[in-house]
């Protein structure tokens, strides 16, 4: 969902992050217990061992006059209740669902946890996980970004920091991430048609006008071609670009 190299252009508290992962320690030392709890039993553990001790959130059990993380709130439109909410300023800005070790394939779980997404106005990030691995997306299904749990490196846990923390979410760094990337994207796409462009001029002055030493381009096979003109770390399909553009 994100471009890796827009991850560098956020900064961080990293005494915080820091002293965060250290608690996220301790969640790593209940891998065992976490293989085989029962979802029910373990729900509210993992909002505070994960969301509120790793992420800085606080818990409405934690503190029921001040908290951004709300248990089985009921949604706006009918009575079910996403296991946590994501509160900023009295609204729900992200529905939390969760399962236990035996859901191995959260695609099983989308559909729930997006009706609770659709089921509040304000929603913008929706998070699923069966404890070990967890999905953060916007909006949309067609695109998240993956963590696992179990075995978080600092680096790994660095980003799941920056993504998904109180402090990004009440600053909309997710949001500034994706916007990001969306225009890093759209630079490598006009970089790219850019050295394209160059190199078909450059094609057709060497193959079609030094007649001396003048190669029919049909005995060029398709895919010379394109590896002449593709970069491996950029690679786009011939098949797309359009050689009338």
């Amino acid at each position: 969902m994100f471009q890796q190299a827009i991850f560098k252009t956020f900064s961080q508290n990293e005494e915080l992050v820091a002293k965060r992962f250290v608690k996220y320690q301790e969640y790593k030392n209940k891998i065992e217990f976490l293989k085989t709890v029962k979802e029910e039993k373990y729900q509210d553990g993992f909002l505070k061992d994960i969301f509120e001790n790793s992420l800085g959130y606080t818990l409405d059990s934690s503190n029921p006059k001040s908290f951004n993380l709300e248990r089985e709130k009921k949604n706006e439109t009918d009575g079910k209740k996403a296991d946590g909410v994501i509160i900023l300023n009295s609204e729900v800005v992200g529905v939390i669902e969760l399962k236990d070790q035996k859901t191995k394939n959260l695609d099983q779980i989308e559909s729930q946890a997006f009706n609770y997404h659709n089921s509040h106005t304000n929603s913008k990030y929706i998070i699923i996980s069966n404890f070990d691995e967890l999905r953060f997306y916007i909006d949309k299904k067609t695109a998240y970004e993956k963590f696992n749990l179990f075995s978080l490196t600092y680096d790994e846990f660095k980003k799941l920091h920056l993504i998904l923390s109180f402090e990004s979410i009440k600053e909309q760094i997710p949001l500034k991430l994706k916007e990001k990337s969306s225009n890093y994207e759209a630079e490598i796409s006009k970089q790219l048609y850019k050295d394209f462009s160059a190199f078909r001029i450059h094609l057709f002055e060497n193959i079609f006008l030094k007649k001396e030493n003048r190669v029919p381009l049909d005995i060029i096979s398709f895919n010379q071609f394109e590896n002449i003109f593709l970069k491996k770390e950029n690679r786009v399909p011939l098949d797309i670009i359009s050689f009338n553009q």
